[in-house]
């Protein structure tokens, strides 16, 4: 049995290598992409299944908060690399912190939570587009008939009218991005205090490519790996948009946010690097 569950990890650290097709590879070991996947699940998220298949190597993940700059590094990256002393895997957008395993090391970005906002806005405005195009829930459909921008969406929020409040509410709720939290990742301070060994380094989408230097230097990944300069790659938003947020808006924004600004402030001020061996 031991040496059975030891095969399947080996398996699972190889289907995060392949340049095959997840399907492909899943065929070519007799298993079924759905196995496959259960495979690879677990091995990310129980350190007594890998065993030793990690050679003494540290697994790192990098959590992909969205709109902090997730695209470019996964660009940059992939969703698996390794290094002398580490393995690092990318992961999706429904994973966070309190999915990692106690002992694994994390690496993630933030980016100022009204920044954020706006950039999820038009994000999803375009579709997703340059990179993607995933079309509208109904509910968005509805939101972006009836706010343009979102300094209006803001601003209906602070309406006096009970009826604009409402439905600037539902858009709040609806729009993907918008509708996310700091917490949803990474659930408090409190939670962020209680993993602090675990986090290997907090990089922020306002610097991103001074950290993500800072990351290929604690990793040893080496310097020509580079974020990507072409606008679709980095999923980067259209110049032409209207980003304002006038003052009214901005502190209704704040008090929309104030979790989200308590936690990026808590990141930005007292975690902005923590190197591997300050816990030990």
């Amino acid at each position: 049995m031991k040496d059975k569950k030891l095969k399947m990890a080996r398996v699972a650290l190889q289907s995060f290598k392949t340049k095959n097709p997840l399907q492909t590879f899943a065929k070519e070991n007799t298993l079924s992409y759905q196995e496959l996947k259960r495979l690879q699940k677990r091995f990310l998220s129980n350190p007594n299944f890998r065993g030793n298949t990690l050679g003494g190597k540290r697994l790192v993940h990098v959590l992909h908060i969205g709109k902090t700059g997730g695209s470019a590094i996964s660009e940059a990256m992939g969703t698996f690399y390794e290094t002398e002393n580490f393995v690092i895997v990318r992961r999706g957008h429904n994973i966070g912190l309190k999915d990692i395993p106690v002992g694994d090391k994390v690496v993630f970005f933030l980016r100022d939570p009204i920044k954020r906002y706006v950039s999820g806005f038009y994000s999803r405005k375009r579709k997703g587009a340059p990179k993607y195009n995933v079309e509208w829930t109904p509910c968005e459909e509805m939101a972006f008939h009836e706010f343009e921008t979102p300094n209006s969406l803001a601003r209906a929020i602070g309406s006096k009218e009970k009826m604009t409040v409402s439905k600037a509410k539902c858009a709040f709720n609806a729009i993907r991005h918008v509708n996310t939290h700091l917490s949803d990742w990474l659930r408090s301070i409190r939670y962020l205090e209680k993993r602090k060994g675990d986090i290997l380094f907090i990089g922020f989408q306002e610097t991103l490519d001074e950290d993500f230097s800072k990351v290929k230097a604690i990793l040893g990944i080496p310097e020509e790996v580079s974020l990507p300069k072409d606008p679709k790659a980095a999923h980067r938003s259209n110049e032409n948009e209207d980003k304002r947020i006038d003052d009214d808006s901005m502190e209704i924004l704040k008090r929309w946010y104030h979790e989200d600004y308590e936690i990026y402030d808590y990141c930005k001020n007292k975690m902005n690097r923590i190197d591997l061996n300050e816990e030990e």
